[in-house]
């Protein structure tokens, strides 16, 4: 098959569709970027003065408060102290549900991947990596805030730990997939796994992670205690 020659005239005009794209893709980025400019402008402009330090030590004002220093064009009292101090119970509660259960949660995907538990675990995992925080909330207000008939940190917890689970899950079982897979290639150098040699040294089976092998098993005397 004969392949015509690149000319001058070609080249030029691949260079020149290259640019005026550029060059578009640059215009239409700075168009969606004028919106969010503009609006951090007018929240700048408008409230850098309520910048202080009782700002961020006092609760929120009320609504005739604040209505009342806009009028007579003072500063609007109060501040975020509330709003930080419930982020901050939000997610140390959220973190003491999520972070132990994850872990777990991982650690027994990677030591038993064909279980029909670990199927079921993997399953949800995936399911709630899709699932919108909308969705999340909406299970929170049903299983907490309804039986409560209030709004508290507790529901915003629950939540927050519901959408932390999957990625503590993942992040905990990938790592320890990898080690037990470069374990299994080293499983001939070593011919017990490294359950039973922690085993064998009184080290107690929970603190160990166990090499899987599939199909060669330790010696038949590998796991009996001396």
């Amino acid at each position: 098959m004969i392949q015509r020659p690149i000319t001058s005239y070609h080249s030029g005009w691949r260079k020149a569709k290259d640019r005026i794209f550029f060059w578009l893709v640059c215009l239409f980025s700075a168009l969606t970027a004028v919106p969010l400019v503009v609006i951090i402008w007018e929240v700048v402009r408008k409230g850098y003065k309520q910048i202080n330090l009782n700002f961020f030590t006092e609760t929120a004002p009320s609504t005739l408060d604040a209505m009342l220093a806009k009028i007579n064009g003072e500063i609007i009292p109060g501040g975020i102290a509330n709003g930080i101090t419930g982020t901050l119970l939000m997610v140390v509660l959220a973190s003491v549900i999520a972070i132990p259960t994850g872990i777990m949660g991982g650690i027994y995907l990677s030591e038993k991947p064909k279980t029909l538990f670990s199927h079921v675990i993997r399953f949800l995992t995936d399911l709630l990596q899709g699932t919108p925080s909308i969705v999340i909330g909406i299970i929170a207000y049903a299983w907490v805030v309804v039986p409560l008939s209030s709004y508290s940190a507790l529901a915003g917890s629950v939540a927050l730990a519901i959408m932390m689970l999957p990625l503590i899950i993942r992040s905990t079982e990938e790592p320890q997939r990898s080690r037990s897979c470069a374990r299994s290639l080293l499983y001939e150098c070593y011919p017990e796994s490294l359950g039973s040699l922690s085993f064998r040294r009184t080290v107690h089976r929970y603190f160990t992670s166990r090499v899987e092998s599939d199909g060669r098993n330790s010696p038949p005397d590998a796991n009996r205690p001396r």
